[in-house]
């Protein structure tokens, strides 16, 4: 993947890919949910196809910015876009502070 972004705080990068004989353009974009950027992410969401939502499952204050970006991303993107919410740290379940009940993991 090409690395994009340098010093500006957000992490980019982009892969051209095939599956099933179409090319797909892979985008990824992670600005650790740092409200300065929010922005320049709402710019990007027209156009796009799907989404990846990753909060933290110890971290209950991530598991929330989530509904902002849902609101964000249905009201420029659309609300066909596929959204996908993940917990990450799956390491660390003992501590875990979002019941998987709650979470809703999955598809949107």
């Amino acid at each position: 993947m090409k690395a994009l972004g340098g010093d500006s705080g957000i992490d980019f990068k982009r892969k051209n890919i095939h599956v099933a004989e179409t090319a797909l353009k892979l985008q990824i974009w992670d600005t650790a949910g740092q409200e300065q950027f929010h922005t320049l992410r709402v710019i990007y969401f027209r156009g796009a196809q799907s989404f990846i939502l990753v909060y933290d499952i110890t971290n209950p204050a991530s598991f929330e910015k989530n509904a902002v970006w849902m609101r964000d991303i249905k009201m420029k993107a659309g609300e066909e876009v596929e959204v996908v919410l993940l917990g990450n740290k799956c390491d660390k379940e003992d501590e875990r502070e979002i019941a998987k009940e709650r979470s809703g993991e999955g598809r949107y």
